[in-house]
């Protein structure tokens, strides 16, 4: 009887072991020795003494001292799937299904996108987002690098999974050590919230599929209201494309999509409580392209945007309310006065207000801090202004890199900053070096809510005589082609936040930038002497002057000598294509000028000048006039840029006025003896 019992146990223990042999297992983890060899392997156990694991070949146990390191894989969604005979998901087996050799030399193909709101009756909330990627050739090596934004203090994010499967069918998952989160603020406490999740997939081959789920769960709240802003489209192509949007039934959202067909509308049951939900679908999306003065991806991709139903007018009145504006006298007389103050007194930190709060910081703490973002260093000028019998307005705004405003979704998540506008002026408070009345570019011509009237207000362009660049040069030409040149730079606008910073560089830097630019003029010249006026201050003109000797300026043929206009390059390369898919971005409206005087080396004369080139259209207007007396040449010509999104039927004739002027560089200037 005892030795039945024993048999018995036997063949039992043998019957477990063969099923625990069965049962599938992802061999995601990794055990790495001293010695340098490492398993790709299931761990089973590890305790104090020993790791027990399970390999292709079968179990081993090892002793923990002979052990670097273990990286054990997080058990995601379907972790036990180790080939493509495991797989059950009919959207990804069909997906597998794609012939990928018909994307050849696109990098990779989007089988599916899919992005999903899904909003709680305790206004919890889940955002998913799904991809599944062909890997066509080595241009789609990157598509398995990715990053996701979520906001720390208010959200989780979640890798549901991240797997890779390969042209011989096997299921690679994600290990946990190509798993990084990182702060992208963190250098600002106050600040710090904005968080990116990045991870690298494995084997990203041609040949092979992506297939990956990220989930953010957050809850909304007064400082961070609800908006999801999604779009269609990267850099390969997208087969299939979803939006879903599902709420409460008692709930009201606002909607607003463009460049995507009307939403399908059901419902559906989900414990006890009823969801509307709308889908949005798209068959085909063309991979974005890059082209030069490309618009940021909002303005032409397709594109949803939702919120909680509201108004512009109720929710600045709400906003008003929570303002918390008494606060730190800020010194000044003047508008112009308080506004430099409240400039140079707080450090600008380029962190977008709906990354953390909507609602500024009280002024004492932001000045206290000695650093706010758009919004809270706005807050801190209007604040100032009030309490010095000003009547300024607060206007938030949107930057042009975050796509346009969505006037149809109310929400102050909408917004990442704010401008003061008093007496009719529009004032930016942000980089120490921004002129009173000067906007960045970022949000000229835009649109943005008005705190005072509840109302959309636009933001203007600048004139382009405000975003000025005037070149004036005077080219003395000796008898062997060299010569000497003196030269005055003056700039407005943009132009002059960029040179300003250089009152940050040693005297040494300054004199490389300054090199680099006249061997753009003329190649190998020597730069003599330079003087910048208005470096420290905040007068919205800059003028550099420069002194500077070239070699070669013309070339001596004979008794005649060449050149073309020294430091005139204008260029096609811009609109290289005779048809573009997206419209030409400017971020601001220009002006240009130059006026250049070739002084004539003793002995000659002229015999050729080139004839003059003029164009005048809708988007750009350039006009240039050249003349001759004894003693020298003069050319002038002035570009003036006058939209800031050109549209496509505009585009022939800018890209007709830009080959024009492409022609002034390589046409010739001919002297005689």
């Amino acid at each position: 009887m005892k030795r039945t019992i024993i048999v018995l146990l036997l063949i039992l223990s043998s019957c477990s072991l063969h099923l625990a042999k069965r049962t599938p297992v992802s061999l995601g983890d990794m055990v790495y020795l001293n010695d340098g060899e490492e398993y790709h392997c299931y761990v089973r156990e590890v305790n104090a003494r020993w790791v027990v694991f399970e390999t292709e070949e079968g179990t081993k146990r090892l002793p923990l001292s002979k052990v670097r390191s273990i990286d054990i894989q997080k058990r995601r969604k379907n972790y036990w799937w180790t080939n493509v005979e495991d797989i059950d998901d009919p959207v990804l087996i069909g997906a597998l299904k794609t012939d990928l050799s018909q994307f050849k030399g696109l990098g990779y193909v989007n089988i599916l996108t899919e992005k999903k709101l899904i909003v709680n009756p305790d206004s919890t909330y889940t955002v998913v987002i799904r991809e599944i990627r062909g890997i066509v050739d080595d241009k789609g090596r990157t598509a398995g690098n990715l990053s996701y934004y979520y906001k720390h203090n208010n959200e989780n994010l979640f890798i549901d999974f991240a797997r890779t499967i390969t042209s011989d069918g096997k299921v690679l998952h994600i290990r946990e050590m190509a798993i990084e989160d990182a702060s992208s603020y963190a250098r600002f406490p106050s600040y710090d919230n904005l968080h990116s999740r990045k991870f690298a997939m494995r084997e990203v081959k041609p040949g092979n599929f992506l297939d990956y789920r990220v989930r953010i769960e957050g809850k909304y709240s007064e400082d961070l209201p609800p908006l999801f802003d999604e779009i269609l489209g990267d850099m390969g192509p997208t087969l299939k494309g979803k939006i879903l949007i599902q709420y409460p039934e008692e709930m009201e959202i606002s909607v607003r999509y463009d460049r995507i067909l009307a939403p399908e509308l059901t419902r559906k049951e989900d414990n006890d409580i009823s969801y509307e939900v709308m889908s949005f679908e798209m068959e085909t999306v063309s991979p974005i392209i890059k082209l030069p003065m490309k618009p940021p991806e909002r303005f032409f991709s397709p594109r949803v945007v939702a919120g909680f139903k509201n108004e512009w007018g109720g929710i600045s009145d709400w906003f008003d309310t929570n303002l918390k504006s008494s606060g730190t006298k800020i010194e000044g007389k003047t508008k112009e006065e308080i506004y430099e103050n409240v400039l140079k007194g707080i450090k600008f930190v380029n962190i977008p207000s709906n990354t953390y709060s909507v609602i500024p910081k009280n002024p004492t703490e932001t000045f206290n801090n000695r650093y706010g973002n758009s919004l809270d260093k706005t807050f801190v000028l209007y604040t100032a202004l009030k309490e010095n019998g000003f009547k300024p307005d607060l206007i938030l705004v949107r930057s042009k890199d975050s796509g346009p405003l969505a006037e149809d979704v109310p929400t102050l998540s909408q917004f990442d900053g704010a401008l003061v506008r008093c007496d009719g002026v529009f004032l930016d408070p942000s980089v120490e070096s921004v002129p009173f009345g000067y906007v960045r570019p970022e949000y000229q011509g835009t649109r943005g809510l008005s705190i005072g009237t509840g109302e959309i207000v636009e933001i203007p362009f600048l004139e382009p005589e405000d975003e000025m660049s005037y070149t004036d040069r005077n080219i003395y030409l000796s008898e062997d082609g060299s010569g000497k040149v003196e030269e005055v730079l003056t700039f407005t606008g943009n132009d002059v936040l960029f040179f300003r910073n250089w009152k940050y560089l040693r005297e040494e830097e300054r004199r490389k930038q300054l090199e680099s630019h006249i061997n753009l003029v003329l190649p190998n010249a020597s730069l003599k002497g330079y003087h910048i006026e208005h470096l420290e201050d905040l007068n919205p003109e800059m003028q550099i002057t420069l002194d500077y000797t070239a070699p070669d300026i013309a070339t001596e043929e004979g008794r005649y000598m060449l050149l073309h206009i020294p430091g005139i390059n204008y260029t096609a390369y811009y609109v290289g294509v005779e048809q573009r898919p997206y419209p030409v971005y400017n971020e601001n409206l220009s002006l240009n000028k130059n006026r250049i005087r070739i002084y004539l080396p003793k002995g000659y004369r002229v015999r050729y000048i080139p004839t003059a080139i003029n164009y005048d259209s809708e988007p750009i207007k350039f006009t240039s006039k050249i003349k001759k007396t004894k003693k020298y040449i003069e050319y002038s010509d002035s570009y003036d840029t006058r939209m800031g999104l050109i549209p496509l039927e505009n585009y022939p004739e800018y890209r007709e006025g830009i080959m024009k002027m492409a022609e002034i560089p390589n046409r010739w200037i001919i002297l005689e003896k």
